[in-house]
């Protein structure tokens, strides 16, 4: 080999080492990029759930039936429960005003409704409108109520909301993404299609944001008066 050749192909070695480091420093870049671009997303979740359930404790205040220990275990099982099912907390919240106002004991009102094509007597349950008939085999399989009455129960009620929400959403994903979904929730949930109900969500949840920027407001005047 000449001493020009030894010349060329330590060039071209140099080139091609030198190619190879800022491939794996693009990667590398590329990847911290991507990694930190998830991070500050999970951080703006972390912080706007921890934000939300601030807001639902600070909101059961106003239920004098609930004693403070049991404030604190629904807004406890609403976090573990929108974690679980990867539901915004506040989400459940308006559930449970809409259905329930929080009083976790109750029994809805009888309806008639179609079970494996039979039309049957029912009810719902507690916090969550929980319809045993249609779905208690579902929830002892998961564990989440062995009977009826465990509906009453507050922290396995907002579990058993939670899983139904989370079953119907999957559903309703598989169909068609479009920002009507929360209508063909609201639909399915309730068990059948609901003006009313779907106003009222609309409703709840108008109250709710308005309050929370309120809040907002209220707890930022400290700031706005030393600026």
């Amino acid at each position: 080999m000449s001493k020009k050749e030894i010349i060329a192909s330590l060039i071209l070695g140099i080139f091609i080492i030198t190619l190879i480091i800022l491939i794996i420093t693009l990667t590398k870049n590329q990847s911290n990029s991507i990694l930190l671009v998830q991070q500050e997303q999970l951080s703006f979740q972390q912080k706007n759930r921890q934000a939300e359930l601030i807001f639902i404790r600070s909101d059961l205040d106003e239920y004098e039936f609930l004693s403070t220990k049991l404030k604190d275990n629904i807004v406890n099982t609403i976090d573990i429960a929108s974690k679980e099912y990867n539901l915004p907390p506040i989400l459940l919240h308006a559930i449970f005003q809409i259905e329930s106002d929080y009083r976790f004991n109750i029994d809805h009102p009888i309806v008639n409704i179609k079970i494996k094509g039979k039309l049957t007597k029912c009810w719902a349950r507690g916090l969550g409108g929980i319809m045993w008939d249609c779905w208690s085999d579902s929830l002892k399989s998961h564990n989440i109520a062995e009977t009826s009455s465990d509906l009453y129960i507050p922290q396995n009620n907002i579990e058993a909301t939670g899983f139904i929400l989370k079953d119907i959403i999957n559903k309703e994903l598989q169909k068609s993404n479009d920002i009507w979904i929360i209508s063909r929730i609201v639909k399915q949930y309730y068990g059948d299609w609901n003006h009313d109900y779907e106003q009222k969500l609309k409703e709840v949840t108008s109250k709710l944001w308005i309050k929370r920027i309120g809040k907002e407001i209220l707890e930022s005047k400290d700031t706005l008066k030393t600026n």
